[in-house]
């Protein structure tokens, strides 16, 4: 039973205690209106660009927002934005139209040494991988992919997605 007790205490602790990632993000940018880039610290105190599918965190539930894993909410949403801190705001269809909606982000979203994650689905800085197989063969790209993500402008809000675009065409 204390084993159990223990167990819980823990896993508790690991789930909850990574979330809230924008204590430790910055430069949030969202691309294609479901792709959330940002600049994450690591837990050496470096910095990791990596990138999220919030396709499989967010849901459309009749024009709101929701956390929900597995949601894919980008198929009946579009124009989907970052307002303020951590805050999307999309336009969403509803069964009475589309209407914008938004949703926090930090309450799902965590930072675990500098990947983003939210219900266990952990981002990774070889995204390049789900773009091209040839990307996954050859290490060269790869760390090519790193390096050219890791020098993306952490202070030029707006042109982290552009720069992540041209780092992939190096593959």
């Amino acid at each position: 039973m204390k084993s159990s007790i223990f167990l819980l205490s823990t896993l508790s602790t690991f789930v909850l205690g990574d979330s809230g990632f924008f204590q430790s993000c910055n430069n949030l940018d969202i691309s294609d209106d479901h792709y959330l880039y940002a600049h994450c610290r690591q837990n050496d105190g470096g910095q990791r660009l990596t990138v999220e599918d919030l396709n499989l965190c967010i849901a459309n539930a009749n024009g709101q927002l929701v956390a929900r894993e597995g949601g894919n909410y980008a198929f009946s949403c579009s124009h989907c934005y970052i307002s303020g801190s951590a805050i999307m705001k999309c336009d969403c269809q509803s069964a009475s139209g589309k209407r914008t909606t938004s949703i926090d982000l930090n309450p799902f979203i965590g930072n675990s040494d500098g990947y983003m994650w939210c219900f266990g689905h952990r981002s990774a800085p070889k995204a390049c991988c789900s773009y091209s197989s040839a990307c996954c063969n050859t290490d060269t790209c790869v760390s090519s992919l790193e390096n050219c993500l890791y020098n993306c402008p952490q202070d030029q809000p707006g042109a982290v997605a552009g720069c992540i675009a041209a780092c992939y065409t190096i593959c």
